[in-house]
């Protein structure tokens, strides 16, 4: 699956953010350990705002719906399931054009049992339009869903 970082504000998008750019001098809440988070360093050396990390990402996303963070970088999916979960509380400011790419991991000795069934599962969800119906119920751009 293909996914998308971005930038999940309140609702409305009070501060008005519209790309990357636009944190200087706002509070940032992000996953710690996370290539968001190295990304987020290294623009912060850049252009000034305040960085606040959080063991997972509903404890980041949690900052933005309690007002201690402006903005909170994730992916698309995780702004799907916040969403669900927090209706009309939050929205997407931004969304980066780069795509990050994700896949149902399981050990190499497992490739010819499990990883067969998976695969397979897989193909059976995507053949029979289970895929789509997620990707669209959960707001997931379809055409990323592979």
């Amino acid at each position: 699956m293909h996914t998308h970082r971005v930038l999940i504000v309140k609702a409305g998008n009070p501060k008005k953010i519209h790309s990357p750019n636009q944190l200087k001098g706002l509070v940032v809440a992000v996953q710690t350990g996370t290539k968001y988070e190295e990304y987020l360093k290294a623009l912060k050396a850049k252009i000034g705002f305040t960085l606040q990390g959080y063991p997972g990402d509903n404890d980041a996303v949690a900052q933005v719906l309690l007002g201690r963070a402006d903005a909170v970088l994730t992916q698309d999916t995780s702004f799907a399931f916040q969403a669900k979960a927090h209706p009309g509380k939050i929205a997407v400011a931004f969304t980066f054009a780069a795509s990050d790419q994700f896949g149902i991991y399981y050990r190499k000795a497992d490739a010819g049992t499990l990883g067969q069934q998976i695969k397979d599962g897989v193909g059976t969800l995507r053949s029979n339009g289970t895929l789509t119906k997620l990707a669209t119920k959960y707001k997931i751009p379809v055409s990323t869903v592979k």
